[in-house]
Parts: structure tokens; sequence; C-alpha cells
């Protein structure tokens, strides 16, 4: 099986177990310069109300040799705390190109790619201002972004 063809079939998987699990996030995929990245979104607690709108999302950025599946419990720690208070917003994490489902492409991986790679995801898939969060060289290309 061809490297495009393998991560095809692993997006394939994920979404379909994404469906039909009983949790709140959705795995999703985002096409970067022709390479396939996974990602999960958690929306905004409550819907479409107006703190909701107006709160920027939070997007969190993982270190070397990690995933985005390593946000998952602040994810849900963050859902559980705006059900407590009127504090919501949009969660995303993104598999950087090279690690967790995210294509693992046969080139050099700086923090320049990295830092292009988020800023394109907050363009594209966030759409708006967004605060960004990152652990270990993702906090790096976080605050690069």
């Amino acid at each position: 099986v061809e490297a495009h063809e393998w991560h095809r079939l692993v997006a394939l998987r994920d979404l379909a177990d994404s469906a039909s699990s009983a949790g709140p996030s959705a795995i999703r995929f985002w096409r970067w310069r022709g390479y396939l990245l996974r990602y999960f979104r958690l929306p905004a607690a409550g819907g479409g109300d107006s703190a909701a709108a107006a709160a920027a999302p939070v997007v969190a950025v993982h270190g070397f040799a990690a995933s985005c599946t390593q946000f998952l419990p602040l994810a849900e720690a963050l859902a559980a705390e705006a059900q407590r208070s009127s504090a919501r917003a949009e969660f995303y994490a993104l598999d950087m190109l090279g690690f967790g489902h995210a294509e693992k492409p046969p080139l050099s991986f700086t923090q320049y790619v990295w830092e292009q790679c988020v800023k394109d995801f907050l363009m594209s898939a966030v759409g708006r201002p967004a605060v960004l969060l990152g652990n270990s060289i993702g906090g790096y290309v976080s605050q690069s972004a």
C-alpha cells in the first residue's frame, strides 16, 4: 500500500470510529499542501449562544513525537468546566506533519514547516483568531505562529 493510500485508509477508520463513539469530539482530516493531517474538534459547549460565538477557539499544538490525542484529557476537562461556567470555546488539536496519523512525507521537518502548517490551519480550518497553546516544540511553534 502506498503511503498516501495508507493514510487515507487510516483516516477512513478514524472517521468511522469517531462516528460510532459517544464522545463529543469529532475526528476530522485536513489537507495541507497535498498531505493529509488529522485533527479533532470539540465544539463549544452550549451550541450557538453569543458567549460561545464570541469566545476565541483554542488550538493545541503537540510536542515532538506526540499527537493530537495527548490533548483529549485537557479538552474533556475544559468541556466539563464549561458545563459549570459560562466559559465556552471550541477546542482544536492538530497532528503535526510527520506525527500521529498525519502523513510522513520525505522532507525535512523544521520549525518553519510546522509554523506555516499551524498558520494555514488557523486560516482554513479554524477561520478566525484563536488562542494557541503548545507542549514542548509545540509551544515554540505556537509562539512563532
